[in-house]
């Protein structure tokens, strides 16, 4: 009898072997469950002004499981779904250094126990060490607090601290975005799963289809630095992010974890909105509106006069406009208002030379506008160089703007 026990146990130790936890681990290791956009807050995504205030809503499918070594097969669910609300603030101290905290609430069902509890906390920074308007190159620290539930898998259960490093690259309307670091804690264990060092590592693509809207397309992978590979956790996200008001955004995305018979039944949605500063500056009226509406038509739809990559001479595909605008400034006649001619430049090079690039491109367009025959006297010039806020696309940052002189205000 005892040697029939014996090979009972034999076998079921084999069979346990077997049936390691192989899945994706997006309710243990909570505070990477769920994102949305890594490139949200990246180079040329990155929103205007100091502050941001995020909240976003998602679901989580089958998050935590026990399947086979091979993932041919589930065993047990021991986590159905998890519905996740999370909020966040970020502060930008000053353009190369942010400083935020996210924390979530989150609904989910464990062994068909439902709980309510709080997520980790996170507080989290980017430093960037180099930086122009077309790449950058930055430390992400990170420190996670466990104030969530270990019943319901929404802690790390130990204070834990992660760095990243992240390299990005934009092209016009395309940005790239790579990041390899580490995430270490000292309790992150559960039965065979050690979350206690894992490798991150983080791949994404981002394309700005107008003003407006921008898609992504994002991977996101944990890999324990433990022996049992099977712990790893992949996320593969698409999303979409479409500025609906001057001063907040709104996300939209699904991910799944892989596209095997097992893991493709973890897949996530999710819905975002993003409240941010408004432009640094005020608003300011552009001569075509004040002409419109007091001192006759302005022709042009488009008063802004942009310019090649380091080049202050108006462009030959520009002079429509300039004329459009000289006629418009010519019809308004003796009630033609003071004006100031503002140049701007994109912040690609050193602020000094870029501020003397706006005034030369400020001074080309006072020059066309004299030599055919606009008052000097009416007209004054100033350049921005890179100190306002910097579009989305490179090329509309190099440009110059006519405004009323007796406006108060900006961009």
């Amino acid at each position: 009898m005892t040697n029939y026990k014996i090979l009972f146990q034999l076998i079921a130790a084999i069979f346990f072997i077997q049936n390691s936890y192989a899945l994706d681990l997006q309710s243990y290791s909570f505070t990477n469950s769920y994102r949305y956009s890594i490139l949200e807050d990246s180079l040329k995504e990155k929103f205007p002004g100091k502050y941001v205030f995020g909240a976003s809503y998602g679901h989580v499918n089958s998050p935590f499981y026990y399947s086979d070594t091979y993932l041919h097969e589930r065993r047990e669910e021991i986590i159905d779904a998890n519905s996740v609300f999370t909020a966040g603030f970020t502060y930008y101290l000053n353009k190369n250094t942010s400083l935020g905290i996210h924390s979530s609430v989150v609904h989910n069902s464990v062994f068909d126990e439902s709980y309510t509890n709080l997520g980790d906390t996170q507080i989290l920074s980017k430093i960037n060490i180099m930086r122009n308007s077309t790449a950058s190159l930055s430390i992400n620290p990170q420190i996670i607090i466990p104030t969530g539930a270990t019943e319901s898998f929404t802690t790390t259960d130990s204070v834990s601290a992660g760095l990243n490093l992240v390299a990005e690259k934009s092209y016009d309307r395309f940005h790239f975005l790579a990041s390899v670091g580490g995430h270490f804690a000292k309790n992150n264990v559960y039965e065979d799963v050690d979350h206690r060092q894992l490798l991150l590592a983080q791949l994404g693509i981002s394309y700005d289809v107008n003003d407006k809207i921008n898609i992504n397309l994002e991977s996101y992978r944990n890999i324990p630095l433990v022996d049992d590979v099977l712990q790893d956790e992949g996320k593969y996200f698409l999303t979409a992010k479409h500025k609906t008001h001057k001063n907040f955004s709104t996300y939209y995305g699904a991910g799944i974890a892989a596209l095997d018979e097992v893991q493709r039944k973890t897949y996530s949605v999710l819905i975002g909105v993003k409240f941010h500063e408004k432009e640094a500056l005020a608003q300011r009226q552009e001569v075509s509106t004040a002409l419109a509406a007091n001192q006759g038509p302005f022709i042009t739809s488009d008063p802004k006069i942009y310019f090649p990559h380091d080049q202050y001479k108006l462009p030959e595909e520009e002079m429509g406009k300039m004329k459009s605008i000289l006629q418009s400034l010519k019809e308004s006649k003796g009630s033609l208002p003071d004006i100031i001619i503002e140049g701007y430049a994109s912040s690609i090079g050193q602020d000094d030379y870029n501020m003397e690039l706006s005034k030369k491109r400020a001074k080309s367009v006072k020059e066309y506008l004299v030599k055919n025959g606009i008052p000097e006297n009416k007209l004054s010039i100033q350049g921005f160089g890179e100190t306002a806020p910097q579009h989305q696309i490179e090329s509309k940052n190099r440009k110059v703007e006519l405004n009323l002189a007796n406006r108060v205000g900006s961009l």
